[in-house]
């Protein structure tokens, strides 16, 4: 275990900071490498959208004839060509019984169709021949198909594209056609960062044989701004930020995002955030870099802070299809700060860590659910050092963070967040969970508390008053956070402590361009007694600018 002492003349500002703040027990900070170093504070356009499941792809063709002679009573089904699923076959059995005419038979059709959509064939046809129908036997021809060829086409031209040709290329030739392959090569396709990618099928002269055709919009590289005034309780003031996100720019498939911000007076914070994400192979892995500067100068300590951060990382989808994903990730980050603001505290740390992850989600029309667990495990390298009282630096933590989104009807959504962090060792500041800011702990201040070991969730109903036009996404909320957790150091007064903020709000969005949040946020349970519980009110608006985006 090391330690960096802080300068002398912070460390005797400091002391004499916490002597005539009431609540100084409660001081702490926790980063999460998916927000900027200032805890709390959430960048105004963030890469988490709101989940929902891949557009599923027809995957089948129907053909339905008019039948001969007299119609008469459906009293059995007869399947031709490949064997039929047992969902698929259910479904056609229950049309026994009715009249055997044209508006039956495309009904059954249909019903077939849509039944195949969920079933482990990905490719089929489907056709109910003009026959005789005057003893109700239906033939119905049904054959498993494949994917012959892969064609990316641009601009109504067919064009080369080693990245989605590689995803596409396991399924190609694949008899019959798996639904497990076809769905993971057309969910790797759309989630390329710089395309618009919308599959098609294209006919053949073979029997089962189906062409895919990629038709690909490259998008345009945005830029994008905002404010939020949200504070800490170091960092008075609230923050401007400017961004920007090109796309292949080095190779096929690859994004670089840059990221700028400054507290509203110019001085107290400032930082700047690269990150940097390309694919590894045509099998869905990508590579993470990632980079980020702060500096701090606090009016209430005039003490000059930085921060530096980099990280580097893999991930890989084990499990991909146009509903599920399970994903599999590990990264190491790096992290040295001097007097760094980070929430309630400064920092002298330099810690690195190595992080094992798992993500997992599922989304249907109405429901989205994700979950993330994360095992972390502190390097003690020969300069690991933290200024935090009794933290190791070899600490070892597991954090579980979840998400549920569930739609009810067309206007309101049920939103449920919750995080917790479970470890036996006293962690360096940057590791600890936090609680106050944005994401938990809206009525409290940007990083007030931060545990060892704790949880922390909110609920968040909202409603959508309009049904169309540019305003529509726009909603009005009401929520309620509550959390708790303790510090793993005996002399801390931070142990079993629990609270609480509720609130309500209004998001004025137009489209996906433009948004503008007020917000009012008071506590309901406070840390300790003595602390303010006077209400937060929080102003956030963005901009995006996309070319040939409207």
């Amino acid at each position: 275990m090391k330690h960096r002492a802080c300068k002398s003349s912070a460390i005797a500002l400091f002391s004499a900071m916490l002597f005539i703040q009431p609540a100084a027990a409660l001081q702490g900070a926790a980063t999460d490498l998916n927000r900027p170093l200032d805890p709390g504070y959430t960048p105004t356009e963030s890469d988490e959208m709101e989940p929902k499941p891949e557009a599923p792809q027809q995957r089948g063709r129907t053909d339905v004839a008019a039948p001969m002679g007299t119609a008469s009573t459906i009293r059995g089904i007869n399947f031709i060509g490949a064997d039929v699923p047992e969902d698929v076959a259910a479904v056609a059995e229950s049309f026994l019984g009715q009249q055997a005419d044209v508006k039956t038979l495309k009904a059954l059709a249909a019903a077939m169709s849509a039944a195949y959509q969920d079933s482990p064939v990905a490719l089929f046809s489907l056709a109910i021949p003009s026959q005789d129908l005057s003893d109700g036997i239906v033939d119905i021809r049904i054959a498993e198909g494949y994917v012959k060829n892969a064609y990316v086409r641009k601009d109504d031209k067919v064009t080369e594209s080693k990245l989605l040709s590689g995803y596409m290329e396991p399924v190609i030739g694949q008899q019959p056609a798996s639904r497990s392959s076809y769905e993971r090569a057309l969910a790797l396709s759309r989630r390329v960062p710089g395309y618009k990618v919308t599959p098609r099928l294209g006919t053949t002269k073979e029997q089962g044989a189906t062409n895919v055709i990629l038709d690909v919009e490259p998008k345009k590289n945005r830029f994008y701004g905002g404010y939020d005034n949200r504070e800490s309780r170091l960092i008075d003031r609230g923050r401007l930020t400017a961004g920007g996100v090109g796309y292949n720019l080095m190779r096929e498939g690859d994004q670089l995002s840059g990221r700028l911000s400054i507290s509203t007076d110019g001085q107290q914070a400032r930082s700047a955030e690269i990150s940097y994400r390309s694919p590894v192979g045509t099998r869905g892995t990508m590579l993470d870099l990632a980079a980020a500067y702060q500096e701090t100068r606090p009016d209430a300590i005039p003490i000059e802070g930085e921060a530096v951060q980099v990280s580097a990382g893999l991930s890989h989808p084990l499990l991909l299809d146009f509903k599920r994903e399970v994903s599999a990730s590990f990264r190491i980050d790096h992290l040295q700060s001097t007097n760094a603001a980070f929430g309630s505290v400064l920092t002298n740390d330099e810690i690195t860590a190595a992080r094992l992850g798992l993500t997992g989600r599922k989304t249907t029309k109405k429901r989205a659910v994700q979950g993330v667990a994360t095992l972390s495990q502190g390097v003690d390298i020969n300069s690991a050092e933290t200024s935090t009282p009794g933290a190791s630096v070899d600490f070892t933590k597991i954090d579980v963070r979840s998400r549920l989104i569930q739609a009810v009807g067309k206007r309101v959504r049920l939103n449920l967040s919750a995080s917790a962090q479970w470890t036996e060792d006293a962690l360096p500041a940057n590791e600890r969970l936090l609680i106050g800011g944005a994401s938990f702990g809206r009525g409290f201040r940007n990083g007030l508390v931060a545990f060892d070991k704790g949880y922390a969730a909110i609920f968040e109903p909202s409603y959508r008053p309009l049904q169309k036009g540019d305003f529509k996404q726009s909603d009005i909320y009401v929520f309620a956070d509550y959390g708790g957790g303790s510090l793993n150091t005996p002399a801390s007064s931070l142990q079993d402590i629990t609270l609480g903020s509720a609130g309500v709000g209004v998001r004025f969005k137009w489209k996906d361009m433009a948004m503008l949040g007020l917000e009012m946020a008071e506590p309901f349970k406070l840390p300790v007694s003595s602390l303010n519980d006077d209400p937060i009110y929080s102003v956030t608006w963005s901009f995006k600018y996309q070319p040939g985006q409207s």
